[in-house]
């Protein structure tokens, strides 16, 4: 008796859990951004608060894409079955949702459409401006072992959460394959050059969110290497 109450609360929890954990995926987006955000204000962080204004961006960013694709390509303006679910922002009101509330003014009602996916986008976004860290800091990561090794299983662990993305926005029938491979291809590219432009920009600071310990050229400075102090007389 015991024995079967026990396995029916646990069928229960696992079913509870199972639901939840791909209820809260479709809106990992808004939570990832959610986070980068609150942290980078709770740590003061500079390139925490960057990379949160570069994903905020993406919505605007999504738009004007769609509002190409729209223009150009047609049977992209087809809305998602579920735009609710869908959609990668928490339920509520959005930038892209006032925008698809605007439908009847006309010209708006082309930016309402899901095409490339915003979900992918934002992920590829993600994805390209970490890419772009390996690159910018690549020689200190060289130096650092450990360092090295934890940049690389993240690589890894980010590729495998890639293909993950891709199977369950495909078989949940939010996106098409299409729109998925296209919004993270230009969100790799747009993350990795935007990682690239702010650090060459800020002197790598900006991007260094692994505080790592940069390394510099002082020659080419044209600063002295050694400073030797002044004897006194």
């Amino acid at each position: 008796m015991i024995s079967n109450l026990i396995i029916k609360r646990t069928q229960a929890l696992s079913q509870i859990a199972y639901k939840t954990f791909f209820y809260n995926l479709n809106y990992l987006p808004d939570t990832i951004l959610g986070g980068i955000i609150l942290f980078a204000l709770l740590l003061q962080s500079p390139p925490l608060l960057v990379l949160g204004v570069l994903l905020m961006m993406v919505e605007f960013l999504h738009v004007g894409i769609s509002n190409y694709f729209a223009s150009v390509v047609s049977g992209t303006i087809e809305a998602s079955k579920d735009a609710m679910r869908c959609s990668g922002h928490f339920p509520g009101i959005s930038f892209e949702r006032l925008i698809s509330m605007a439908q009847q003014t006309g010209s708006l009602s082309i930016l309402s459409n899901g095409f490339p996916s915003y979900y992918m986008l934002f992920m590829g976004t993600l994805f390209g401006y970490i890419l772009g860290m390996g690159y910018t800091y690549e020689k200190e990561i060289e130096g650092m072992p450990q360092k090295r090794m934890a940049v690389y299983s993240g690589l890894y662990i980010m590729g495998v959460l890639g293909i993950m993305f891709i199977i369950i926005r495909n078989t949940s029938e939010c996106d098409s394959l299409i729109s998925i491979l296209l919004g993270s291809a230009i969100g790799l590219i747009f993350g990795f050059l935007m990682e690239v432009l702010i650090a060459f920009l800020s002197e790598r600071r900006l991007t260094n969110l692994m505080n790592i310990p940069l390394i510099r050229n002082r020659a080419e400075d044209g600063k002295p290497i050694y400073v030797c102090a002044q004897q006194q007389e």
